[in-house]
């Protein structure tokens, strides 16, 4: 984490049990203020028992409420620009990451920034391809000129390092291979095999084609990106 995630986790940890004896103690006498002091922070320990009951049960009720806003934030961002909710789904579900792990827009080619460099990538957004270990079809939506995702799904997709340091794909995969829910996911590039039939590339079915899709340019045997899409692949 950066300096100020640190500073941020301290504050929080501070002010729940700072606010919970402030209210128990507003406005004291002159002359009970050293025993109401001693009457609270003894009154303290035993809410805070009687809450988390140590100070690791009081870290995982916190912890716990940050993660679900980390991914309510996540959420309304993937929202907000357009991009899917299963973004950094693979091909099976990856391990979440810790609550207090900084967030991070461009996994999975998530990011929105331009693309400037086509020198390592093989292939382009609007390709249709067969998945040359599974056989489904897909369309490029997305690449990472050197992959990127968390370890723990590298690690559980069994991804090689040398695979790691090469270019991966964001591809939405055809409905009719794979069911809606999983039909997002990120492939490494030697797993991609271009459709050259245009009446086959042009045979493809999902629901959120037009969200990255106007048309299928036949000519160049490729499904056309959208305004949004052509904006953050400007050489495709």
């Amino acid at each position: 984490m950066a300096f100020w995630d640190y500073v941020k986790l301290a504050a929080l940890l501070f002010c729940v049990p700072a606010q919970m004896w402030l209210s128990q103690n507003t406005a004291p006498t002159d002359r009970t203020n050293a025993r109401s002091f001693g009457d609270g922070g003894f009154g303290l320990v035993k809410q805070f028992k009687a809450n988390f009951g140590d100070v690791s049960g009081y870290l995982a009720t916190h912890l716990s409420v940050m993660e679900n806003v980390r991914k309510k934030l996540l959420k309304k961002s993937r929202t907000r620009r357009g991009v899917d909710e299963d973004a950094d789904d693979g091909a099976e579900p990856h391990a979440q990451s810790v609550a207090i792990e900084v967030i991070r827009y461009d996994y999975f080619a998530a990011s929105e920034a331009p693309r400037k460099d086509r020198e390592a990538p093989m292939y382009r957004v609007g390709q249709a391809f067969r998945h040359k270990q599974y056989g489904y079809k897909g369309v490029i939506i997305g690449w990472d000129a050197r992959a990127k995702a968390p370890k723990e799904w590298f690690e559980r997709m069994g991804v090689t390092q040398a695979e790691q340091l090469s270019p991966m794909y964001s591809v939405l995969v055809d409905t009719r291979d794979r069911d809606e829910e999983h039909s997002k996911t990120y492939v490494v590039e030697g797993n991609i095999v271009l459709i050259e039939d245009p009446s086959d590339a042009v045979d493809y079915s999902h629901s959120r084609r037009a969200q990255y899709f106007s048309r299928f340019n036949s000519r160049m045997n490729t499904w056309s990106p959208n305004p949004r899409l052509r904006r953050k692949y400007p050489l495709d």
